[in-house]
């Protein structure tokens, strides 16, 4: 059944003209737009199951084929430069992607968000065949922009597993290195550096790392780099497909993740002037028409929030901004945090050094540790251990962060080398990285809310190499960035290729918990419910519980007819109905409540019965 919509994309391709690469991107963009529509129109009468999902994209497998029959397309494959070089640099890209592809197969879900919200909200639209509002403890469940988690949701149910979901941000991480090589054709790089802006992307350690994961930083960098190729194309070409389609990326891009805000400004600025500059007034319509297609895709999100809190933002906030005037000394506070995080390396005297200048600029600008203005949380400025190096959540990006700062300074005095379109556009990217600087606290995790920028920065750094140095130079690093990668390929901390704990051998059900305790306190409960053919389970799981994978255990004991509801629920999302109606739990799963003996439900009594590690097991008594 999953096989299904990517039946579709491959059909969606043949829908356009021009080279591959572009159709690839403008067949992405359609496919993100049709999982948006499908899961909203068959969550209104929740018919977000296997067999609506099968028919509606069977029918549009249909559809498309039907056209394929009265309708030849072309599909063009080139031109290709084959030249050695552009051979070689291929050839390793594509060995990082068949090795993550491995890796995204065999190995469980097990990232620390998805375990609390991004898949523990999916496998509750799945049980309501809906994604509409439910109570939850964790209000990111139902809050927080849902993009990715769509896509996840429709493979999960396809599937009837989650054997698929790691492969949306894999997917994400093949469609991110093939928009970087068009990015750069529009900046007038020839073969070699499209080429080379592609290894760029699959070499970003952090990239790497999250390509196998059910993370959502790939996804919304997909996202824009589609919205800024088609900006592009629209400022050259000023053609409406463009323009429908920079919107709908844009649209797509917001609604995976509220970074996206950020990083899109300075792109939407060149645009709009850029646009006005070259083809008149009248490209306003086209602008208009982008941040119309954006809100419009984002609309049933905004509508349910607004209906949730009052709020078109999450509730729970989702991006904590910095005080209305910070000064000088906060911005560069803020900016060494942000750029140490991504100078972590393997070892552990350069760390110890980019530690120490941390803390000289930190005691020069006055800023405490906890200071409100700067920091998110109670994290601190600490690089991580030896073993937490290559962890999705930690991982730094040293030999793409220095590369930057050379090309930024060889943009800067590469003459005519150097396009006024590819200084614009490091200019651009330089934007970004202040505008997060001067709204998005630090926190030690926000490491990978910068991977769009390392992406998006790719195809600047593959022209600057290419245009203003010898070609053995730009050879070199693309050989060296290969050699760098090799050990966030093998040696992923959650996902390891090799030793003993890797995926390819360990019990799946175990490879849930590789970022946590044991699952013997997440199983326990549902030996429990299984001894007293308990079918209905109370949730009583906030803050950073793993809801996913109690949820995730049904289905491995082959007990899909258990339903899992949030009780006892006290805050904004408490006065909402349960979308399949009434709930009648015999046991409840709980962390939160550490001295009852009893909890009480709806005029039911239930009494303790086990603890294992923070998860308490209730018993119904009457």
């Amino acid at each position: 059944m999953e096989i299904i919509p990517l039946l579709c994309f491959l059909l969606m391709i043949g829908l356009f003209t021009g080279p591959w690469r572009e159709r690839f991107l403008l067949a992405s963009v359609g496919w993100g737009v049709l999982v948006l529509i499908i899961t909203e129109v068959l969550s209104i009468w929740q018919g977000l199951d296997r067999f609506g999902l099968a028919i509606t994209w069977g029918a549009i497998v249909v559809l498309l084929a039907a056209r394929y029959w009265f309708v030849k397309p072309e599909l063009p494959l080139g031109p290709f430069d084959l030249n050695i070089k552009n051979i070689v640099i291929v050839s390793m890209v594509s060995g990082i992607l068949l090795v993550t592809a491995l890796i995204a197969f065999c190995a469980a879900p097990n990232n620390w968000d998805s375990m609390t919200y991004h898949l523990a909200r999916v496998a509750h639209w799945a049980q309501n065949r809906t994604v509409a509002l439910f109570p939850t403890h964790v209000l990111r469940q139902i809050c927080y922009p849902p993009g990715s988690s769509y896509v996840v949701t429709q493979f999960y149910i396809l599937a009837g597993s989650d054997r698929w979901v790691n492969f949306v941000q894999w997917f994400s991480s093949l469609g991110s290195m093939i928009g970087a090589s068009l990015i750069v054709a529009r900046l007038k790089g020839k073969g070699a550096a499209q080429a080379l802006a592609a290894l760029i992307v699959a070499t970003t350690p952090m990239g790497i790392l999250q390509s196998t994961s059910t993370q959502n930083d790939y996804v919304v960098s997909f996202w824009l780099v589609c919205f800024v190729y088609f900006g592009l194309a629209l400022l050259q070409e000023g053609r409406w497909l463009y323009s429908v389609t920079a919107g709908a990326s844009l649209g797509l891009a917001w609604l995976v993740k509220g970074t996206a805000y950020v990083y899109c400004v300075p792109f939407l600025i060149w645009i709009i002037v850029g646009g006005i500059k070259a083809h008149g007034r009248k490209f306003l319509i086209h602008t208009g028409a982008i941040l119309i297609i954006a809100v419009l895709i984002n609309s049933p999100y905004f509508l349910r929030n607004y209906s949730l809190s009052g709020s078109m933002a999450p509730s729970s906030g989702s991006i904590f901004v910095m005080n209305k005037k910070p000064d000088l000394k906060v911005l560069t506070a803020n900016f060494t945090l942000n750029l140490g995080l991504q100078l972590a390396t393997v070892w552990d005297k350069p760390n110890q050094l980019v530690t120490e200048a941390v803390d000289r600029v930190l005691q020069w600008s006055g800023i405490e540790k906890g200071d409100p203005r700067l920091y998110l949380d109670a994290t601190t400025f600490d690089l991580p251990s030896s073993s937490f190096r290559r962890h999705e959540d930690y991982a730094g990006n040293p030999p793409h962060t220095i590369l930057i700062f050379i090309c930024l300074l060889a943009g800067l005095f590469g003459g005519q080398a150097i396009s006024k379109d590819c200084r614009t556009y490091g200019v651009a990217m330089v934007g970004t990285i202040l505008l997060f600087v001067i709204f998005i606290k630090w926190s030690a995790f926000h490491g990978r809310y910068h991977l769009p920028v390392f992406i998006l920065f790719a195809p600047f750094l593959a022209v600057v190499l290419s245009n203003c140095f010898p070609p053995r130079v730009s050879m070199a690093v693309a050989v060296i960035l290969m050699i760098a990668s090799v050990p966030w390929v093998i040696d992923n901390r959650t996902r390891p290729l090799l030793g003993k704990r890797n995926v390819m051998t360990t019990p799946r059900i175990e490879q849930y918990f590789f970022n946590r305790q044991p699952e013997a306190s997440y199983v326990y409960p549902l030996l429990i419910a299984a001894q007293v053919n308990c079918k209905q389970i109370g949730i009583v799981l906030g803050g950073e519980a793993w809801e996913y994978p109690v949820m995730a255990i049904s289905q491995w004991q082959h007990r899909k007819d258990i339903r899992f509801e949030d009780v006892l629920v006290n805050n904004v999302s408490a006065h909402l109905k349960y979308p399949l109606g009434d709930f009648d739990p015999c046991i409840i799963i709980e962390n939160e409540k550490e001295d009852a003996g009893v909890l009480n439900w709806n005029g039911h009594a239930f009494a303790k019965i086990d603890q294992r590690g923070e998860i308490r097991t209730y018993l119904r008594v009457n």
